[in-house]
C-alpha cells in the first residue's frame, strides 16, 4: 500500500498543442503538492514546456509517425512505467489512453489506469472504442460534465467506474473585469460600440460559422457593435471567406492566435460562444469570471454551466436568429447585463480549480483505498 505523501501519479498527454485540457494537467502538478506527478508526452508538446518549468521528471516521444505510435510508443512508455513505479496512471485525451490500450495488451500494466473523457464526440461505434473503455485495467473514467457522463454510460459496462470532475479555472489568473480597455484602444472602437467575441480554436466544433452568420443578423437591427475572434486553426480560410462574402470586413475582427487572453478576454461586452459539440467550455466560466456577459448554445455540458436568464442566455445549437435576439437582448437592456453579470459571478465560485484538484486527488486515494 502507498504511503500518502509518497503517491506518484504518470499523467500521459498526446496533444501538441495548448487547450483546456492541458491547462487542468498543469493545475493538477501545480497545486497537487503532496503527490509526485510525472509526464510522458510528445517533444514537441505545449504541455512540455510547463511542465519543465516545475521541475517534473518527463519522458517525451515522437509523435510524427503514426507507426511508431502504435508500435514503438507503447513500448517507450513501458519502459518509463519500469523506471518510475507509478501507482496510478491518468490518461488526459483519447489517443493517451490508445497508448495504454495497446502496451496493456502486450505487457503487464500493475498500475490502475484513470481515462479523463472531456469531449462530448460520440463514441462506441465501432469495437475497438467499446474494448478500450471496457478493459480491466480502468478504474475509474473522469467526465468533464454529467453530459459527456451520459454519453459513456452507453459504451461503459460498468457504470460505477464513471465520475463527474467539472474542469475549474484559476480566478486568479484573471485580475480585470469587463469593460477592460486593452482592446478597445488597440483597435480604435468608439466607446459607445459593444464588443461581441469569442476565444476558441478555429475548428468546427466550436461553430465559427454560426458566428458569423450570427453577427450579419445582429448588424441588421444594432450598428453600434463590433466583432473579434482570437484563436487560429483549420477553419480560418473557410471563416475568412465568409466574412469577406458577406461584406462583414469591417465589422468581424481576426485576432488570430494571442498569449494575453487575460487582459482579450474582459476587454469583451459580451461572449458569443455558438460551439456545436462541447464537453464543458471553461472559456465561458472565464468569461463569468472576468464579469463578461455569456450568450451561448445549449451543447453537451454548456446548460451545467448555465442557466438561461438567471447568470447567462441561451439557444439551441445552430439556432443564428435565437443567438442574435440573445446579443440583442442584452445590447438593449442594461439592467439585464447586470442582473447576469452579477449571478454568474456567484456561479463560477462552484467551478473553482481548486474544487477540481481536491475532488481528483480525493479520487485517485480512493482508488488506492487509502483514507
Amino acid at each position: 500500500m502507498a504511503e500518502k505523501k509518497a503517491l506518484k501519479v504518470l499523467h500521459v498527454s498526446t496533444q501538441i498543442g495548448w487547450r483546456g485540457g492541458e491547462q487542468q494537467i498543469m493545475y493538477l502538478i501545480r497545486l497537487g503538492r503532496d503527490i509526485s506527478h510525472y509526464l510522458f508526452c510528445p517533444e514537441e508538446a505545449a504541455l512540455k514546456k510547463e511542465a519543465i518549468k516545475e521541475g517534473i521528471t518527463l519522458r517525451t516521444f515522437d509523435s510524427s509517425s503514426r507507426f511508431q505510435f502504435f508500435f514503438e510508443v507503447p513500448l517507450q512508455l513501458w519502459q518509463f512505467i519500469n523506471e518510475i513505479h507509478p501507482h496510478l496512471i491518468h490518461v488526459h485525451d483519447s489517443g493517451a489512453h490508445t497508448l495504454a490500450y495497446l502496451l496493456a495488451r502486450r505487457k503487464v500494466v500493475a498500475s490502475p489506469l484513470i481515462v479523463s473523457r472531456r469531449v462530448d464526440i460520440r463514441r462506441g461505434k465501432n469495437m475497438f472504442s467499446r474494448k478500450k473503455y471496457n478493459q480491466s485495467e480502468i478504474a475509474k473514467i473522469f467526465c468533464v460534465s454529467n453530459y459527456v457522463k451520459t454519453i459513456m454510460e452507453s459504451v461503459v459496462d460498468d457504470k460505477s467506474k464513471l465520475v463527474t470532475i467539472y474542469s475549474g479555472i484559476d480566478l486568479q489568473r484573471f485580475p480585470y473585469r469587463s469593460p477592460h480597455p486593452k482592446l478597445r484602444n488597440e483597435l480604435d472602437i468608439p466607446d459607445d460600440f459593444l464588443i461581441v467575441g469569442n476565444i476558441a480554436a478555429l475548428t468546427k466544433p466550436k461553430g465559427y460559422p454560426i458566428f458569423v452568420k450570427t453577427a450579419a443578423e445582429i448588424l441588421k437591427h444594432w450598428q453600434k457593435i463590433v466583432f473579434v475572434i482570437a484563436g487560429d486553426g483549420p477553419m480560418r480560410v473557410k471563416i475568412e471567406k465568409m466574412i469577406l462574402n458577406l461584406g462583414l470586413e469591417n465589422k468581424i475582427i481576426l485576432l488570430g492566435f494571442r498569449n494575453d487572453i487575460p487582459e482579450i478576454l474582459p476587454s469583451l461586452d459580451i461572449l458569443l460562444f455558438p460551439s456545436e459539440n462541447e464537453g464543458l467550455g471553461t472559456t465561458i466560466l472565464d468569461a463569468m469570471a472576468c464579469g463578461v456577459n455569456v450568450v451561448a448554445t445549449s451543447a453537451g455540458g454548456i446548460p451545467e454551466m448555465i442557466t438561461h436568464q438567471e447568470d447567462g442566455l441561451l439557444a439551441n445549437v445552430g439556432d443564428t436568429q435565437q443567438l442574435a435576439s440573445n446579443v440583442l437582448s442584452l445590447a438593449r437592456d442594461v439592467e439585464l447585463r447586470n442582473k447576469l453579470r452579477e449571478n454568474a459571478y456567484k456561479t463560477v465560485e462552484n467551478f473553482t480549480v481548486g474544487n477540481m484538484v481536491t475532488q481528483t486527488i480525493k479520487t485517485y486515494y480512493e482508488i488506492l483505498g487509502i483514507d
